[in-house]
């Protein structure tokens, strides 16, 4: 995955939280250019995950808005080889990995259910 090739348009969007504990609607926290790759479904089945969904490796620019981003955020994903009209909750954000200083990018997995 090159960084420097954001073909990719993504969308994510965040529980609001009440003053009281309640969760409310999902609401847009960040949207930008990244990049999106299909993890391999092979490596899936050998690791036992069979019964998810299709899993996605996307890379973000580093920055403040990026960084609120957390497992349980829902996104969306546009471009080649994505849905054609993505919605909310389309993918749900499993893993947050730590910033690349060095790259300035942050790398997500997400995860899209099957059946429900």
């Amino acid at each position: 995955m090159q960084s420097g090739q954001m073909r990719h348009r993504v969308k994510i969007w965040r529980r609001q939280v009440s003053e009281d504990g309640d969760r409310g609607d999902y609401v847009l926290l960040y949207s930008s250019r990244a990049n999106a790759k299909a993890l391999n479904a092979a490596k899936m089945v050998e690791a036992g995950l069979a019964e998810s969904g299709s899993r996605i490796l996307l890379r973000i620019r580093d920055c403040a808005p990026a960084r609120l981003i957390d497992i349980g955020c829902r996104a969306s994903v546009e471009g080649p080889g994505m849905a054609a009209a993505p919605a909310p909750g389309d993918y749900e954000v499993e893993n947050v990995n730590a910033p690349d200083a060095r790259m300035r990018t942050i790398d997500f997995v997400l995860v899209q259910k099957q059946g429900g």
